[in-house]
């Protein structure tokens, strides 16, 4: 599994992100890398398709579903919907779930099992 955080130069909200990374991952009882990947310019906000910082990913799938297409591209902040409101990060439910869903479809080349699944054979 492949984990993202995209931020900007700067942003104040990266720390939480990566905290609730952290607490999605302890609590699914996963470990996995973070690669954090800063993007320091429009142009390659555009090449990234970086909706703006910070931006979670689970194996290339932004966390939030209705983020993964059509939206614009840029250097800029970004906000969550939370149970408290607006935040300046994924909640963490919203990690565990794109982390999830990532988990029930193997990339190619990998084994079908994954998640401690038994083979049923």
């Amino acid at each position: 599994m492949k984990i993202e955080l995209l931020y900007a130069p700067g942003c104040p909200n990266r720390p939480l992100a990566m905290e609730r990374i952290e607490a999605a991952l302890e609590t699914l009882g996963l470990a996995a890398t973070i690669a954090e990947v800063e993007v320091g310019s429009t142009e390659e906000a555009e090449r990234l398709r970086f909706p703006g910082s910070p931006t979670v990913r689970v194996d290339g799938g932004d966390v939030e579903p209705d983020a993964r297409s059509g939206r614009p591209y840029g250097m800029m902040c970004r906000v969550y919907c939370g149970q408290d409101g607006v935040e300046g990060a994924p909640p963490v439910p919203v990690i565990i779930a794109a982390i999830c869903e990532a988990g029930k479809q193997p990339r190619a080349g990998q084994d079908k099992h994954r998640w401690g699944e038994e083979s049923k054979s």
